[in-house]
């Protein structure tokens, strides 16, 4: 039997636009466990996996794509401090 890998999902506002945070769960307990600089790449690179998923939030001739890159990492940093998913 193949164990299924859990997602965390969270809807939060970007750009005035709702969108679903989906990051694996395993990635948020090892970014939990990490250095503050290995959390900051974790969250730099799910922020731009999270931005190209969702290229609605680019296309607005209003939307700065490197504002809208910063928060989202800020709000999967928030995700990765909190030990709330601690296992």
């Amino acid at each position: 039997m193949e164990a299924v890998e859990e997602e965390d999902f969270e809807e939060v506002t970007i750009g005035q636009q709702s969108i679903k945070l989906a990051i694996p769960s395993h990635v948020i307990r090892q970014a939990q466990s990490s250095n503050k600089e290995n959390k900051n790449k974790l969250a730099g690179y799910w922020s731009a996996q999270i931005l190209k998923g969702n290229p609605q939030l680019t296309h607005s001739s209003f939307a700065d794509p490197v504002s809208l890159w910063f928060e989202v990492k800020n709000v999967i940093l928030k995700k990765f401090n909190s030990p709330a998913h601690m296992q």
